[in-house]
């Protein structure tokens, strides 16, 4: 049985008792004086000093006085009191707490039973990351977050959730690069054609639109708009006289931004008779630097066909591709790559598609036209929006943005993460960016 009576907190009824620990020890503090107490507000815990003082307290909460499960839940109290906001789930039910004090010596024991044996600690105080947190109460405890913020709810704190705004308390990340699975960039819904596009929900959102045209004259693409909102061209071609193809993009904030859900494409000449739309959401796209690389080609001729470009690509990201025709016809689009739009006109033709890029390197866009004359084509690759660290001067020491944990250069700033040989150092601190194996045989020769 027990020695002595702690304070513990009934659902509708407060029982105030005593609170006591630590049997005489050399080293660490003695016994708290058996006089802690709950406050009026029935949150606040105060106790005394214990003879010889201590630096801190600990605070530990069980369900019952036989049962030795106490778990801490305030690490290094500097005074002595503090408000606990704990209510038992169950109505009738009572919490029960130990008080233990702390010094440069140890933590003293929290109580003994009638035959002087300590009573155990279900969950021993600890703090890995100094964050103030118990480990056991810590949503990250290997990432400092005193504040505890949790954005998508799935009890893994932002500090060291590698998807913040997506719940996914698995935490899985298949290529183990720092990114979510279910946060790598990916289209919302289905691409649309005409200037009127709904824009999909998500986080770090890109809104992808391709234009194109076939036309007596190169008039040119002087500026697109979506809701008032004005897009940034990626890039785009002309063939022939003249089949004109283009891709543009509008970023989170102009998204957010749009008064409406419509594009306005302004000519540099006369509007073209035979014009080419399509549009689709991105997410997860990183805000910063959204696109990697763009390419073209073109060719005034029935071959090549297929028609190829490539274009650099960062895992996690997404491809994007447009290509139009002189005349009518449809599209086969190659290398795995999913197609969103297939429009054909009184004289002309046009396509757009997309592919999820699952590693670093070169994406091949490819795709076959079936009654070619003439064809252009544009590609660009976007990155995936990399979860920021919290608290940047321990978490993130080179300040690139990228939490040490997951960054493959910690102490040298790096924020695209490229690993041109994919092995665990980055191209910005690695000897050997293009020998996955690090000079194996040390002769000081990649």
């Amino acid at each position: 049985m027990m020695e002595k009576s702690r304070p513990c907190l009934r659902k509708n009824l407060f029982l105030a008792g005593l609170v006591w620990l630590n049997v005489a020890s050399a080293a660490p503090p003695v016994e708290v004086p058996p006089d802690a107490v709950f406050g009026a507000d029935k949150q606040t815990l105060s106790w005394s000093v214990p003879s010889g003082g201590a630096d801190t307290f600990n605070i530990y909460r069980g369900t019952a006085p036989s049962i030795p499960d106490h778990h801490c839940r305030v690490i290094g109290a500097p005074t002595t009191s503090a408000v606990l906001s704990e209510t038992p789930n169950t109505p009738g039910s009572l919490y029960f707490f130990l008080i233990s004090g702390v010094n440069g010596d140890g933590e003293g024991t929290l109580a003994t039973d009638s035959n002087g044996v300590p009573v155990p600690i279900g969950s021993p105080c600890a703090d890995t990351d100094g964050d103030a947190v118990p480990d056991n109460l810590d949503l990250c405890p290997a990432s400092p977050d005193p504040n505890q913020i949790d954005s998508d709810g799935d009890a893994v704190g932002d500090a060291c959730d590698n998807c913040r705004l997506v719940a996914n308390v698995g935490q899985q990340d298949a290529n183990g690069n720092g990114v979510g699975d279910a946060c790598v960039v990916g289209r919302v819904g289905a691409w649309t054609t005409g200037l009127t596009h709904v824009v999909g929900a998500g986080n770090d959102r890109v809104l992808v639109f391709m234009v194109g045209y076939e036309n007596s004259s190169d008039t040119l693409i002087s500026t697109v708009k979506y809701g008032g909102q004005t897009l940034t061209r990626i890039n785009g071609t002309v063939v022939g006289n003249y089949d004109r193809i283009e891709l543009w993009y509008l970023n989170e904030a102009g998204i957010a931004a749009a008064s409406n859900s419509s594009f306005v494409v302004t000519y540099g000449g006369t509007t073209p008779a035979a014009q080419h739309f399509a549009a689709a959401t991105i997410r997860n796209v990183n805000q910063t630097t959204p696109v990697v690389a763009s390419n073209i080609n073109a060719t005034n001729a029935s071959t090549p066909n297929p028609l190829t470009s490539s274009v650099a690509v960062t895992e996690d990201g997404l491809a994007v591709a447009a290509s139009i025709c002189g005349r009518t016809g449809s599209f086969t689009w190659n290398n795995g790559w999913s197609e969103g739009t297939d429009q054909s006109f009184t004289s002309s033709s046009s396509t757009s598609a997309d592919h999820v890029v699952t590693a670093d390197g070169t994406d091949t866009a490819s795709a076959t036209h079936t009654n070619q004359n003439k064809r252009a084509l544009v590609v660009a690759s976007f990155s995936v929006a990399t979860p920021a660290c919290i608290f940047n001067g321990i978490n993130d020491p080179d300040g690139d943005g990228v939490c040490a944990g997951v960054d493959n250069c910690p102490t040298v700033a790096n924020a695209s993460q490229s690993n041109a040989d994919g092995d665990a150092l980055g191209d910005a601190c690695d000897a050997c960016p293009l020998d996955a194996q690090n000079d194996i045989d040390a002769d000081t020769i990649c």
